[in-house]
C-alpha cells in the first residue's frame, strides 16, 4: 500500500507508451516522474538523474509515490523514452501536476531574516555596519 503524501508518476499516465505491453521492466510514470525530479533537483543529464534516484530511492518511494518495482532505471532506459516524449502530451501532464502542488491550508515558514538580508554575526563587521 503506498501512503505517499503526493504521486507524482500518476500525473504521468496519459502519455503515450511505446513500449511492448510485458517487456517491460519500468513503468513510463516511474521514469518520466524520475526524470522530472531530476531536473527540479538541477541534474545536468540522465546519467546524473539516475545517479540522483539511486541515492534517494527512499524519499521517492516513500513521499512522492514511485514504486520503481524493479530499481532506478538506467540512463539508457530514461534516455529512449525522453527521446520518443511528444511535447504537447507532456505539456499537459506537467500543468495537471503544478496545479496539484499548492500551498493552501498549508503551514509554510520562512525565515524573515534571510529574506530582508539581515547579516549574520559573522558578516556584521563590514565597512558598512560596525558593531
Amino acid at each position: 500500500m503506498n501512503t505517499a503524501s503526493m504521486n507524482i508518476p500518476a500525473y504521468f499516465t496519459s502519455l503515450s507508451d511505446y513500449r511492448v505491453a510485458g517487456r517491460c521492466l519500468h513503468q513510463s510514470g516511474d521514469i518520466s516522474g524520475l526524470v522530472l525530479c531530476g531536473t527540479i533537483a538541477d541534474c545536468d543529464d540522465l546519467s546524473e538523474t539516475e545517479d540522483y534516484g539511486k541515492d534517494n530511492t527512499d524519499f521517492l518511494r516513500e513521499q512522492l509515490g514511485f514504486e520503481f518495482a524493479n530499481g532506478i532505471p538506467a540512463e539508457d532506459t530514461l534516455n529512449r523514452l525522453v527521446r520518443r516524449l511528444k511535447a504537447k502530451e507532456l505539456e499537459g501532464c506537467l500543468k495537471s501536476c503544478l496545479q496539484a502542488l499548492t500551498l493552501a491550508g498549508k503551514h509554510l515558514s520562512i525565515d524573515g531574516k534571510e529574506l530582508r538580508g539581515t547579516p549574520s554575526l559573522r558578516a556584521v563587521n563590514t565597512p558598512w555596519c560596525r558593531w
